[in-house]
């Protein structure tokens, strides 16, 4: 099977920019153990732009999924835990949603090098039958072919999918 790091198409500049996270959402509490102290919907403000483009995926300051994506992942792995996020334009009155999927993190990297690669190479015989979860160490989601596929025919903007290696 092969599978693929998830991240935001860096060449869009006019993706979401969320103005501030800082005491809204602890990073920390992002995960499977600590997730119930997150709010089920929370509000974020946007810079105010006309151009942007709510892309299908954002990853900073927290990884997110268009409502599109989030659909989709749902049928991939109906009891993955998510939190609504609602990104606001106050001055252009534009408002989006997105889902911030609580993902495992599977300690799944072959560790080649004490330096961090900028993208983990996976161990075969630890993957999870799962379609989407994050690497333990590295900050974004990896996807199994078959979800990135129904990502792709979906041709929501700004989703990049970069090839992992497994060994």
């Amino acid at each position: 099977m092969k599978y693929f790091l998830l991240d935001i198409n860096r060449n869009l500049l006019k993706s979401p920019r969320i103005l501030s996270s800082f005491g809204v959402i602890n990073k920390r509490d992002v995960n499977l153990k600590d997730h119930k102290s997150i709010e089920k919907r929370t509000l974020f403000y946007i810079e105010s732009n006309l151009e942007t483009i709510f892309t299908g995926v954002i990853v900073r300051p927290f990884f997110m999924l268009s409502e599109t994506l989030f659909d989709i992942t749902k049928k991939y792995e109906p009891k993955l835990i998510m939190k609504q996020i609602i990104l606001l334009d106050v001055e252009n009155k534009i408002s989006n949603l997105y889902y911030m999927p609580i993902l495992s993190k599977i300690d799944c990297a072959v560790n080649i090098t004490k330096d961090k690669p900028t993208k983990p190479i996976l161990n075969k015989k630890k993957l999870p039958k799962k379609s989407i979860f994050e690497v333990k160490g590295f900050g974004l989601p990896v996807v199994r072919l078959d979800l990135a596929e129904s990502f792709l025919r979906r041709e929501e903007r700004g989703v990049n999918l970069i090839p992992l290696e497994v060994e």
